[in-house]
């Protein structure tokens, strides 16, 4: 069988095509592939889509992720079969990629056979349809600002659609675990710490210690001072307050215990900590440009190994 192969410049600059369009599949499908992204989005009746040698049935409200690599087609099941065609090109795909992050897990999109599919609720697809067709107008009508306003929803996309929902991360830990870790990141409470923790959760100390470790990778110790050295270190950049004070105020009762576990914390003492920001601070008031994305800021950060905590 003869196999298609488009061209993302041919389809964009000479079929006069943008980055939007609708699919109405009749007759005989035409197996393609083709060097740029695109999503495909079933917005009325039922079909399947042929891909890499394995079929997939399309409803209404299904969105698939179509890869360069990809060879595919799609064919009707009923005569209302209609999708809408998102192209994304290359160039722009790395781009919002590499702005995502790589926690975004770019994998779980180029490395399976199959492209994704998800299914959107109605609500979801009314919302990605109604956007679609604003931005099909705007083509029309002010196709100079086009361009941002594809790149911004291609994003939501993504970030809605396609991301691992934050509930995923979280869903193991008890309910019970999650309400004090966020009570605990109040002032008062981190203030009092250990106490305050207790009185907090109704269970047992040792039990509150195992549980702590198996969710969160620290101990509820770990977690409070985690807690107050965010303070300390939010009120030396943001205030002149002695060091003594915001040790004291963040609940700490040891100022030399304090200093150590603030230094094996952000990798300098407070004082080196407060001059430091201070002068970056200087800096970018005298007219220094900041960092750019994707430069390394010489400010001072926590250390990785005492930030993440154990995925549950």
């Amino acid at each position: 069988m003869e196999i298609l192969q488009y061209k993302e410049k041919v389809v964009l600059e000479e079929f006069k095509r943008y980055y939007i369009s609708e699919i109405n599949t009749r007759g005989t499908p035409i197996l393609h592939t083709h060097d740029y992204y695109e999503f495909l989005l079933v917005t009325c009746g039922t079909g399947t889509h042929w891909c890499n040698g394995a079929s997939t049935p399309l409803r209404q409200g299904d969105l698939l992720l179509i890869r360069p690599e990809d060879t595919h087609c799609s064919y009707a099941h009923t005569p209302d079969f209609t999708m809408t065609n998102i192209i994304i090109p290359q160039q722009m795909f790395r781009q919002l990629f590499e702005y995502l992050g790589p926690s975004f897990e770019t994998d779980r999109f180029l490395r399976q056979e199959q492209p994704i599919c998800v299914s959107l609720t109605r609500h979801q697809q009314q919302n990605l349809i109604k956007e679609a067709k604003r931005l099909q107008l705007l083509h029309k009508i002010a196709q100079d600002n086009m361009d941002y306003h594809f790149r911004f929803f291609i994003l939501q996309i993504f970030v809605t659609y396609l991301s691992v929902p934050l509930q995923e991360y979280s869903a193991g830990i008890p309910a019970w675990l999650q309400n004090v870790f966020y009570e605990m990141m109040q002032y008062e409470n981190f203030k009092e710490g250990l106490p305050a923790m207790y009185r907090l959760c109704h269970v047992s100390r040792e039990y509150l210690s195992r549980m702590c470790r198996e969710y969160l990778g620290k101990t509820p110790t770990e977690l409070i001072n985690g807690f107050r050295l965010e303070y300390c270190a939010s009120e030396l950049i943001n205030s002149d307050t002695p060091v003594l004070d915001i040790c004291q105020n963040a609940g700490f009762n040891n100022l030399s215990h304090f200093y150590h576990l603030f230094k094996d914390y952000y990798g300098m003492s407070p004082l080196q900590f407060r001059k430091h920001s201070v002068s970056e601070t200087r800096l970018y008031a005298n007219g220094t440009a900041p960092p750019q994305p994707g430069e390394p800021s010489s400010l001072p950060t926590p250390s990785r190994s005492r930030q993440s905590g154990k995925r549950p």
